[in-house]
């Protein structure tokens, strides 16, 4: 309703009719509450709600952009050991597209010797909560899809969403890096072995 002052409020009306044996009303009675601040809050709440959808939705998208645009290979994995998530990147490394990867054991990424302790291993953390891997980044042996070995740097982290908890893995494939190294390293032995053979 409008006051007459101008103002507007919101009123919740609540009414009944009395009637007499033949039907006729005889009296009208009821209550009137007024609803105004009431709906104001509600509509601010749900304001603020829809404004939080939106930041959650636009902060998913840009940590959705970062990872499909890393360098770095990224995989996500539940506490089986399913995977969840895999960038661009990861696929690239080890040759599976994600619907491939997305819903098997990632110890499908591991040569056997390795993969036969995996679960084990996941098992016993969450257990004990001794970490040997989990939070150190280290030097292991990724499989390839096509049978390939290669070496990488793996940095592993720890999460929980929704009471769940996840796991996120970093890779670098280290192949060139290594073979740089090694060539590096033959350059300098043939350099000392050149120098040694001089007569200067």
């Amino acid at each position: 309703v409008i006051l007459p002052n101008g103002s507007e409020r919101i009123l919740l009306e609540r009414g009944r009719v009395a009637c007499d044996d033949q039907g006729n009303v005889t009296r009208l009675f009821g209550t009137v509450l007024d609803v105004t601040e009431a709906r104001q809050a509600e509509r601010s709440l749900q304001s603020s709600h829809d404004g939080l959808e939106r930041i959650v939705r636009r902060r998913t998208r840009e940590l959705t952009a970062i990872v499909e645009t890393l360098v770095e290979g990224v995989i996500t994995i539940d506490s089986r050991g399913t995977v969840e998530s895999i960038n661009p990147s990861a696929e690239a490394i080890f040759g599976y597209l994600s619907r491939e990867i997305v819903g098997q054991n990632v110890s499908i990424l591991m040569p056997r010797k390795d993969s036969e302790g995996h679960d084990q291993y996941l098992r016993n953390y969450q257990e004990t909560g001794v970490a040997k891997i989990i939070g150190i980044g280290r030097e292991v042996t990724g499989l390839r899809k096509d049978g390939t070995t290669f070496p990488m740097q793996l940095g592993i982290g720890g999460m929980d969403i929704d009471g769940q908890r996840k796991f996120v893995g970093a890779i670098h494939d280290l192949t060139d890096h290594n073979a740089a190294h090694i060539a590096l390293s033959r350059s300098e032995r043939d350099l000392r072995n050149l120098t040694d053979l001089s007569p200067v």
